[in-house]
């Protein structure tokens, strides 16, 4: 194969560059081709029994996921020049398509309590009694008085990404007319819609960014154009052939998958430069012309660097086993992505170089030939001298490692992915803080023993209702109880707001009543009430939910109850998804494990091996601990990805000393050697890839920005334990045998 690809070096790129034309076609211009999609719906579960009851409670009675708040302040709400403003911002949203229904204090009660014609009396009476309706309080009056809101109810068919944003955008349209108003927006529909389109942003930042810091490294690294060419056109070719392979299987770029183009940038040019290393290396002695260094670099490196490839594809094919399917699209591109970029990398960059005239020798004594580049003649001299201080001290790292490792949470909520600061953050806690919770709870009583409309049901569901709102998580309640009152009250203000009195009222009351069909089901067997809860965390919900549905056993003995919503569902997913993708983690540490000890064939190298690679992870997650960032998704996600990436610089340390023991029989020698030569290629590798990593630190993001935070501690502890830990391990555990 080698021999095929150095004498029929024409063919060999003919073909790949043909291939990688059509393979361009089809994902960027074919009628499959390769499509963006960042619905935030695509995170739910896949065969989860919480989300089957979920989806069959919302076909049975409506969406819950579909309305929100949009909060102003504007000094005082309730006089008549702020309510004429109203009635007009009002107006004009009324308009939008993808709009159901708008609620404002302009247009309740079809706009009779805040007509202009009424005196200053009923004026002033219909304020007091708006400030304390159970309708209408924290919905578009706060419980202060000194914020409205408007409450918007969107269309059924507005359920993607796609569709919301134009109704946002033409919301926005609207409101930069009354900019004099201070607006903030919360909701489910908000946090999903302005979500999606701060990843969108990112996206158009970090990628642009991430390429720039990586060839600026490689330029500094090599300073010749030709290693800066060659590494940024086999990545460039690999991307085309990735995106081909997701128009091929349907899969979009979404929120996760977004990621594969900068993880294969960043993984791809550490595979770039251990072969332009290796090359230097090649080429250095006098007399080794270009043919022979190219034929020595894919023998001597191919195999370590395709068991470097094999092992990150495995942390990122570890991700197929969870149970969201973006998820598992995302490990499985990202997977045969790694192994693309090795395939392409060992095959172009190798042939191109034979026509590219042989490096200048002062660039292959800078990079090979002095020992003291990236200072690995101080690394190799320090593992001598202070064999036993690097054990004391990594023994000590482990036990801090370890007392941070118990530190770490998991308590999520909905908000973690935001940090004060982001205007999607802030504008749900002002909201949270001002109306109380906007985030959805559902609870359904369904009974089979009456009807729901029973004077005696509804009297039992008024008392849960009221053992509901007395929980310090739920913020406000309604259901079909509280309309009655309303229109008790309307109808004879003297009973004041209470239930009816018979059966017979109720059904009265509630013929032509539209505002209620919601909350029941055509059968009269479940009767629902809609909470609103403020920004919980998983642990809480958990708790909560148990409460609710103890209490509910303790009134309703023999009835059944269902709590669910949208908020439940996701916390619910963020800790089944860090649950799978722990057993992910394993999984891949067990086959990266056994595949060392195939490659090297001893078990005690690869055990000695695999040392080092413990300790960074248990240090990102200490620091996950100390720094209390929670276990998350995103975190959890990490260590999968981390851990193939780290232990690359493992696999190349062992490969060249296992070069070097069969040359000297000697395993101090040979320790020495590795560190001089393959250090620097690690240390380049490390650099290129912590950089890469690093930029993400900077993003609004969250769970990007911590990505990038422990992605980069691993590396730099991996590196650490490769070239300092490793080859003292070696020295004292490992004896070489004929």
């Amino acid at each position: 194969m080698i021999h095929y690809l150095i004498n029929n070096p024409k063919k060999t790129l003919f073909l790949l560059f043909s291939i990688t034309i059509y393979f361009g076609y089809y994902a960027f211009f074919s009628s499959d081709k390769l499509v963006v999609d960042f619905s935030l719906e695509q995170m739910f579960p896949e065969n989860d029994i919480e989300r089957e009851k979920y989806e069959a409670f919302r076909d049975e009675f409506s969406r819950e996921d579909d309305k929100f708040l949009l909060v102003y302040k504007c000094g005082e709400p309730l006089t008549r020049g702020n309510i004429s403003i109203l009635e007009s911002i009002t107006d004009d949203l009324e308009w939008i398509d993808g709009i159901e229904n708008i609620l404002s204090l302009s247009n309740i009660e079809d706009g009779s309590l805040f007509d202009s014609d009424l005196d200053d009396s009923t004026w002033n009476a219909n304020s007091k009694f708006i400030s304390s309706h159970p309708l209408y309080k924290n919905l578009v009056i706060s419980s202060d008085g000194k914020s409205g809101g408007i409450f918007v109810d969107l269309e059924d068919d507005i359920n993607d990404q796609s569709s919301r944003a134009k109704v946002f955008n033409a919301i926005d349209d609207v409101l930069k007319y009354y900019q004099m108003w201070e607006w903030h927006e919360a909701g489910i529909p908000v946090l999903r819609t302005r979500y999606v389109d701060l990843v969108s942003k990112e996206r158009m930042i970090f990628i642009p960014l991430g390429c720039l810091v990586v060839f600026s490294i490689l330029l500094y690294i090599f300073r010749q154009l030709s290693c800066i060419v060659l590494p940024a056109l086999s990545i460039f070719i690999t991307l085309i052939w990735v995106s081909a392979l997701m128009a091929f299987c349907g899969i979009s770029i979404n929120l996760i998958s977004y990621l594969t183009y900068i993880l294969i940038l960043i993984i791809g040019c550490s595979n770039c430069i251990h072969i332009l290393m290796k090359y230097h290396e090649c080429i250095s002695p006098d007399g080794v012309t270009i043919k022979e260094a190219i034929s020595k670099v894919i023998r001597e490196l191919g195999g370590a660097l395709f068991l470097t490839s094999f092992t990150t594809a495995i942390g990122f094919f570890s991700l197929v086993m969870t149970n969201i399917k973006i998820t598992r699209e995302f490990g499985f591109v990202l997977g045969i992505g790694v192994i693309l970029m090795f395939i392409i990398a060992i095959i172009t960059i190798p042939i191109i170089l034979l026509y590219v005239s042989r490096p200048e020798k002062r660039h292959v004594d800078r990079l090979i030939n002095h020992s003291d580049s990236f200072s690995v003649d101080k690394i190799e001299l320090f593992t001598r001298k202070y064999p036993y201080e690097i054990v004391v001290v990594s023994i000590m790292f482990f036990i801090l490692s370890w007392i941070g490792l118990q530190k770490v949470d998991y308590n999520t909520s909905i908000l973690d992915d935001l940090r004060p600061g982001n205007s999607i953050y802030d504008n749900v806690m002002f909201v949270d803080d001002h109306f109380g919770g906007i985030l959805p709870l559902e609870v359904v009583i369904e009974t089979a023993d009456s009807s729901i409309l029973n004077i005696e049901f509804l009297n039992k569901a008024e008392a849960f209702e009221k053992r509901l709102n007395s929980y310090d998580a739920i913020k406000k309640t309604m259901s079909l109880v509280d309309h009655l009152k309303v229109i008790n009250h309307a109808l004879d203000k003297e009973r004041g707001m209470v239930l009816p009195q018979t059966q017979e009222e109720v059904e009265d009351y509630l013929y032509d009543y539209e505002n209620a069909n919601t909350l029941m089901n055509d059968n009269l067997s479940k009767y629902r009430i809609t909470c609103r809860v403020g920004n919980i965390r998983s642990k809480d919900a958990d708790t909560l939910k148990a409460n609710i549905e103890n209490d509910f056993k303790e009134m309703f003995p023999d009835d059944e109850v269902l709590v669910s919503g949208s908020t439940l569902l996701a916390l619910r997913t963020g800790r089944f998804l860090v649950r799978d993708l722990t057993n992910s983690f394993i999984l891949a540490f067990g086959i990266i494990f056994i595949s060392m000890i195939f490659l090297f064939r001893s078990f005690r190298l690869s055990f000695i091996a695999l040392l080092p690679n413990i300790i960074p992870l248990m240090t990102a997650a200490a620091a996950m601990g100390f720094s209390g960032i929670m276990l998350r998704p995103s975190t959890a996600m990490t260590f999968s990805i981390a851990l193939g990436i780290a232990v690359d610089d493992t696999i190349h340390f062992l490969a060249r000393f296992r070069l070097e023991l069969n040359r000297t029989k000697d395993v101090a020698a040979s320790i020495s050697n590795a560190i001089l030569s393959t250090g620097k290629a690690i240390i380049g590798t490390t650099i290129v890839l912590s950089m890469g990593f690093i930029v993400l630190i900077s993003s609004e993001l969250v769970p990007n920005s911590e990505f990038g935070f422990l992605a980069t501690i691993v590396l730099f502890i991996a590196l650490l334990g490769s070239l300092f830990l490793l080859p003292v391990l070696l020295n004292i555990f490992y004896r070489y045998k004929d």
